[in-house]
């Protein structure tokens, strides 16, 4: 009998819509709680950011698969300290993995060398995929925000004309649940602050604040 493809495996197509939290006294970076991914009339997934820092890791549900940020096994004290430096005098090359129970479903690396261009990447099952996010204006910090993997350009993410917390991603490829998932997360972490508090919506020890008139997830 051939074993079923898992949930989180499946194929989406369809545009995504994105809802981060609203904004809290129009303070973006202070806002908390769930970002909501849906399509095609039902919830796809969800990023859980816990009510405080510290408090727990930053969660992510889609079907048949829970993850938690963390930091990886194998960063050093001179990696923290060296991330730490970046902060203030250059470009944060941080690191975090995505932990599924006992194992690790994929690590996520900032490798951006430039403001003009926010980069970011992870692999899953042997496929690299980067997730590219250009401003595209100062005024308001806000971003283009694409996806790609070695087969091209497989999805954009434009913000909503009428809220400013929520946002569509097209998919140019059919993309797996998971990775969709993923790479939504990355996109808003990169235009976060490398390194501002613990755990703020950038992700455990990643901070708050920035891109979208502030805030990722």
């Amino acid at each position: 009998m051939a074993s079923q493809t898992p949930p989180y495996k499946e194929l989406v197509s369809e545009p995504v819509h994105v809802e981060l939290p609203r904004p809290i006294l129009g303070l973006f970076h202070q806002a908390r709680g769930e970002v909501k991914i849906s399509g095609a009339g039902r919830r796809l997934g969800v990023i859980e950011h816990p009510p405080a820092i510290g408090l727990r890791p930053v969660q992510l549900r889609v079907a048949g698969r829970r993850m938690r940020l963390d930091r990886p096994d194998d960063a050093t004290l001179g990696e923290r300290l060296a991330a730490l430096a970046t902060t203030f005098f250059g470009f944060p090359q941080r690191r975090r993995v995505w932990r599924a129970g006992a194992g690790i479903a994929t690590e996520i690396r900032e490798t951006t060398e430039s403001r003009d261009r926010l980069t970011g990447s992870f692999q899953i099952e042997d496929e690299d995929y980067q997730v590219v996010c250009v401003p595209y204006t100062r005024a308001a910090r806000a971003y283009n925000r694409q996806l790609f993997s070695p087969r091209g350009l497989l999805a954009e993410m434009e913000r909503s004309e009428f809220k400013l917390h929520e946002f569509f991603l097209t998919p140019h490829k059919p993309l797996r649940l998971d990775v969709l998932a993923v790479a939504v997360h990355l996109m808003f972490w990169l235009s976060t602050p490398g390194g501002a508090g613990g755990g703020g919506p950038g992700g455990a020890g990643g901070g708050g604040g920035g891109g979208d008139g502030g805030g990722g997830c």
